[in-house]
């Protein structure tokens, strides 16, 4: 079921092989593996269907967004951290994001601005 599912593989001999690809080219923080895996076994309810996807989810989103590597320097964090949401999270609400259209009546999403308007404003200056 997890590999059907969720691309999530364990080896006959226990081994983790392969874990769900929430968006290409992003890469959680592998420190967070050993805590991940421990409140899988933890805080998972295997027994029940719909509790167990939920509780999956819930334990996956967690790990992927797990803060970046503490190991790094300040600075070297902001650029990877900028880079993360630039090109890869921002792209992807770019492409895969279609909210429903009633956000558009009730204002939860608004367009702020659009790229070829903002350079003919900047194209004055």
């Amino acid at each position: 079921m997890l590999d059907d599912y969720f691309s999530f593989e364990i080896d006959k001999d226990g081994n983790l092989c392969g874990l769900p690809l929430l968006l290409e080219k992003y890469i959680p923080n592998l420190e967070g593996l050993p805590i991940y895996m421990l409140r899988l076994a933890t805080e998972v309810e295997w027994n029940k269907e719909q509790e167990c996807f939920q509780t999956f989810c819930r334990e996956t989103a967690r790990f992927f967004s797990l803060p970046p590597n503490s190991n790094k320097s300040e600075n070297e964090e902001r650029t990877e951290w900028e880079w993360m949401m630039e090109h890869v999270l921002f792209s992807s609400f770019r492409s895969s994001f279609l909210p429903p259209s009633h956000f558009a009546e009730d204002s939860t999403v608004l367009q702020l601005a659009n790229l070829p308007d903002l350079y003919k404003v900047f194209e004055r200056c």
